[in-house]
Order: structure tokens, then C-alpha cells, then sequence
């Protein structure tokens, strides 16, 4: 999937800026993006266009899952 080394890239970047304001790394983030309401605000929903099986729509989807994340809201927003 592309979408797994741009998000891993995302996130060496994010920790690049957290260690700039003395934060921790990251880590292990999935319980952060399952669990916590701040982090999951901080991505785009994707409400049009799609795949030829799958259409985005409001809310979790198959094409985008919950959207695009922005990086440095997602970066202030993680625990």
C-alpha cells in the first residue's frame, strides 16, 4: 500500500518536531489513533470520490479510512 511508507514518513517527521519541543517520540501510535478523540479530529474526512469498488463517504471508509491526517495538529494533538 502507498499509504503506509508516506504515513510512516509522516511520522518520522512528526517525531523530528516533537523532539524540537522536547516531547517524546511517538511510539507504538495505534492506541492514540483508535482511542483518543484530539488525535482522531486532526484528520481531513474525505467525503467524495473513490475506488471501483469503494466510494468515499462521511465517516470511516474503505478508500481513505478516516481521511487525511494533518501532520503538524496531529503531531501537538498526540499524548
Amino acid at each position: 500500500s502507498f499509504s503506509a511508507p508516506v504515513f510512516a514518513g509522516m511520522v518520522a517527521v512528526i517525531n523530528s518536531y516533537r523532539q524540537s519541543k522536547g516531547l517524546p517520540n511517538v511510539g507504538f501510535i495505534n492506541p492514540a489513533l483508535y482511542r483518543n478523540a484530539a488525535v482522531q479530529a486532526t484528520f481531513r474526512d474525505i467525503v467524495s470520490g473513490g475506488t471501483d469498488l469503494y466510494q468515499a463517504t462521511p465517516g470511516w471508509d474503505y478508500p481513505t479510512g478516516w481521511g487525511a491526517p494533518r501532520a503538524l495538529q496531529l503531531a501537538e494533538a498526540l499524548p
